[in-house]
């Protein structure tokens, strides 16, 4: 009787761990895809960013300029943590 109260019990809890496993690796591997993703957009805009301005145009416009810095050192802060995320994920 002992013996078959401990089999189920066991196997309950079995159950529950393997489905919470399930879950959380589904979960994991849906914030995974959601970093490549906003790497793939952060690397796109960054590269937009250098075609748009190729010439230096927008730089050496005064009012313009600033805010074309200030967008630059936004994407390529991003772009440093994107990188960052990148090789951890690969160590």
């Amino acid at each position: 009787m002992v013996y078959t109260i401990l089999t189920f019990v066991f196997g309950i809890t079995t159950l529950g761990f393997g489905y919470a496993t399930f879950n959380l690796m589904r979960k994991h591997e849906q914030v995974e895809d959601w970093v490549v993703a906003l790497q793939n957009r952060v690397s796109n805009v960054v590269t937009e960013m250098k075609d748009i301005d190729e010439k230096g145009l927008f730089e050496a416009d005064d009012e313009v300029g600033s805010i074309f810095k200030q967008l630059s050192d936004i994407t390529l802060t991003l772009e440093s943590f994107t990188e960052e995320e990148e090789n951890a994920t690969q160590s």
